[in-house]
């Protein structure tokens, strides 16, 4: 089962709004970081890969297939056309794995040459949120 928190949120974003989400498993308090420039057409084809038994995540589709509930998460609303987009998922990446918090993506995705700590005093307020929400 695919939820979405903050539905609100997710329906008043714009069709060309990019940014950072998390895709995450609570019952094996873990989950997956993604960027994109569209956050509507990617999380609805997380969601229809996912139902369709044909995401590229070979373990979150195995977790999901179990029935484990995986809910989506904004994190981030980002500009379209800039590169703070993959700084930040490099960022969620990053923190998240020191924290030892269970992830599905491949540590080797987080090779941003971007600063991990632009917006440091915002992203580490949303990490400790992420971090709280995943361990519920």
């Amino acid at each position: 089962m695919v939820t979405l928190k903050k539905t609100e949120k997710l329906k008043n974003i714009g069709k060309s709004c990019s940014g950072v989400y998390a895709l995450v498993n609570h019952s094996k308090q873990k989950c997956y970081i993604g960027q994109t420039k569209n956050l509507k057409d990617r999380i609805a084809c997380h969601v229809n890969t996912l139902d369709a038994g044909k995401h590229h995540c070979k373990e979150l589709q195995e977790d999901y297939n179990k029935g484990d509930k995986i809910e989506i998460i904004i994190l981030a609303e980002t500009k379209k056309y800039s590169d703070e987009r993959k700084c930040l998922e490099d960022y969620y990446i990053m923190c998240l794995h020191e924290r030892n918090i269970g992830l599905y993506n491949d540590l080797g995705q987080a090779k941003s040459d971007k600063n991990f700590f632009y917006r440091a005093s915002f992203l580490d307020f949303n990490v400790r949120n992420l971090i709280q929400n995943i361990r519920l």
